[in-house]
């Protein structure tokens, strides 16, 4: 008869539960360095059910790991309502305000009508 080993952890099914929580963790750990995700905390949940046999000698071991992730966090943005050549759309500049720089270049754009002034001179 061959020598019975008491089940642990570690040797329940090869090691499974091991292998299993290992997989869930690297999922915690990549949703946690996802700057994505909000800033919750993270879970990971070894199950183990046990059908007993009808003469109660055995058992049929289930074992199940998952993890609870943060969701990717909202992120708000505004968009402004207008029309372009005719049709509505959503834009992320509002129309109605005019441009402060060139788009290409970065540089300040001069407004017609627009006078320059000296921040000391109005203070």
């Amino acid at each position: 008869m061959p020598q019975m080993q008491e089940v642990t952890l570690a040797t329940i099914e090869r090691g499974a539960a091991v292998e299993l929580f290992a997989r869930e963790l690297a999922k915690v750990t990549d949703n946690i360095t996802d700057l994505m995700t909000g800033e919750g905390k993270r879970k990971i949940v070894l199950t183990f059910t046990f059908a007993p046999s009808m003469d109660r000698t055995s058992a049929q071991v289930e074992i199940k790991a998952e993890s609870k992730l943060a969701p990717v966090a909202p992120h708000p943005a505004m968009v402004y309502i207008g029309k372009k050549n005719g049709r509505l759309g959503a834009f992320e500049a509002d129309a109605n305000q005019m441009d402060m720089f060139d788009g290409e270049t970065g540089e300040v754009i001069s407004a017609p009508n627009v006078t320059a002034f000296n921040q000391k001179e109005v203070i």
